[in-house]
């Protein structure tokens, strides 16, 4: 989406291409170098002779240095975009984590449905039936599983439910939901309190920025004077230096994560109250409202569906067969 909303606007790549992929913009966010941070060593030289170079898988050590340059985006936002890209990439998996499938936007279904019984990923299809002595088509959707069994081993007895079935019962919920706001709200404050930080991780939260802070400053200094130091000396204390740093940082970056999330769950529910204040008493399907609220949805064999919404309450319906 962002690719084609840059060659729409006529934004050109860092080379001049106007083609954008999702790779070149995967880069761009994952760039700590637009927060002001840089990492040393992301490719290595191997052949001094073509000057031939790979990227560095481990052969050697590489350096995190925080505040290496003017930053151009917070900090705050670049760790925010880190987490909404970790929970993207769990859409397009199993709750377990256990099957991949590729990203579709055919159906605001798409990537968001999963097997109750297998745990592989729902797909939709087209059904020919008979009713009177005459076909009809419907669309429905099932596990893949039982679409494709020579690709997909499983013994899986999932039946399939209709798309409208589908949004009827998210329609159901929807409804259920603005009657219960009260519940709702609690239910997610009792999530977000597990996810809140707690007045030691506070308080060890800033001794973490602080610490790295000062580190952070001695690895700048020890750089800056690198040639008038003892080579091993020199070697000895960076090489400390990026130790405790390395350190710190995994637990800033833990306690940072546990907060973003917490940020994340009130804004998701603020999100779901608004739209349920703002929902009217007709019943059709509010694709819109699925696609903002709606993490996951769970399907059973006996066609009950459960589903999951990003503020973080689920809620079990069954889908009615036609």
């Amino acid at each position: 989406m962002i690719a084609k909303g840059l060659m729409r606007d006529g934004i050109l790549t860092a080379r001049g291409n106007k083609k954008w992929t999702a790779d070149a913009v995967q880069k761009i966010l994952k760039n700590e170098k637009h927060c002001g941070n840089t990492v040393t060593s992301k490719t290595i030289t191997v052949d001094y002779l073509s000057h031939k170079r790979i990227r560095n898988d481990g052969r050697e050590q590489q350096y995190f240095i925080k505040n290496h340059h003017p930053a151009i985006i917070s900090e705050e936002e670049w760790e925010a975009v880190q987490q909404e890209l970790k929970r993207r990439n769990k859409m397009l998996r199993d709750p377990d984590g256990k099957y991949a499938q590729n990203y579709s936007n055919r159906s605001y279904f798409s990537n968001k449905l999963y097997c109750g019984e297998c745990g592989h990923p729902v797909v939709r299809r087209r059904i020919c039936s008979q009713k009177n002595g005459e076909k009809y088509h419907f669309t429905a959707w099932q596990c893949r599983t039982r679409i494709h069994p020579k690709i997909y081993v499983a013994d899986c007895k999932a039946r399939y439910i209709q798309e409208s079935s589908l949004e009827e019962a998210f329609m159901k919920v929807l409804y259920d939901l603005k009657e219960e706001k009260d519940q709702v709200t609690s239910e997610v404050n009792e999530i977000i309190a597990e996810y809140d930080l707690s007045d030691m991780e506070k308080a060890r939260l800033i001794i973490v920025e602080e610490q790295l802070d000062t580190i952070n400053n001695r690895i700048h200094e020890l750089t800056e004077n690198r040639n008038s130091t003892i080579a091993d000396v020199y070697e000895a204390n960076i090489r400390h230096l990026y130790y405790e740093q390395e350190a710190l940082q995994a637990e800033l970056e833990d306690l940072y994560e546990k907060q973003e999330e917490s940020k994340h769950l009130k804004k998701q529910l603020e999100e779901l109250l608004k739209l349920l204040d703002e929902l009217e008493n007709a019943r059709t399907f509010r694709a819109d409202i699925f696609q903002q609220t709606a993490n996951s949805g769970i399907l059973s064999k006996d066609r009950e569906v459960v589903f999951e919404f990003k503020c973080g309450i689920s809620r079990k319906v069954e889908a009615q067969s036609k």
